[in-house]
């Protein structure tokens, strides 16, 4: 680089590369114990992933999970995905079991990480159609719009204005709607 012998193409000054990977990690406050919190953690960084990706036109695929124990061990795992996807649910479940298959579920969990990997842009991304699962694709279509309708709330709203069910709740982010009449 010094010789100026990059052999780099030229890039205007605003021009960014698309992300090779989209992942959020989180260390909880107190650790997770049992398959139902493990899951609500990984279902939130999921959703948080995904958002990403759509954000990106971007679709993944692959999914990485990391799980880092009390006493800071690591293990990681990944899987690739077919179809590929931009949806939160598709990840968490991929994940899940990707923790099923590596993870003791009764042994606490202090910090999980969920990466979407292998990214491609969405325009490009194809599926194997299957004759047996017509109705597949259209469910998985209502699936893309309602995560655009979320990603649309939470542009005009916030963050915290919308959120999976199985999410953990975070009181900080949390809004509720006035009541009717408008008076609090």
């Amino acid at each position: 680089f010094a010789c100026g012998e990059d052999k780099a193409p030229v890039a205007s000054a605003g021009h960014q590369a698309p992300p090779k990977s989209v992942g959020n990690g989180y260390t909880f406050p107190q650790n997770l114990q049992g398959r139902e919190e493990i899951r609500a953690g990984v279902a939130q960084l999921a959703d948080q992933v995904a958002v990403r990706l759509r954000r990106h036109a971007m679709k993944c695929q692959g999914v990485s999970l990391a799980i880092r124990d009390p006493a800071f061990h690591d293990i990681s795992r990944q899987t690739r995905l077919d179809p590929p996807t931009d949806l939160a649910r598709e990840l968490t479940r991929a994940a899940m079991e990707l923790a099923d298959g590596c993870w003791n579920m009764s042994s606490p969990v202090r910090a999980l990480t969920v990466t979407a990997i292998y990214l491609i842009p969405a325009e490009e991304a194809g599926a194997q159609l299957d004759l047996f699962s017509a109705g597949q694709e259209e469910k998985r279509r209502r699936l893309e719009r309602l995560e655009g309708a979320m990603d649309a709330i939470r542009t005009k709203y916030g963050p915290g204005a919308i959120a999976p069910a199985s999410a953990p709740r975070d009181p900080g982010q949390e809004r509720h709607a006035p009541p009717p009449g408008g008076r609090g």
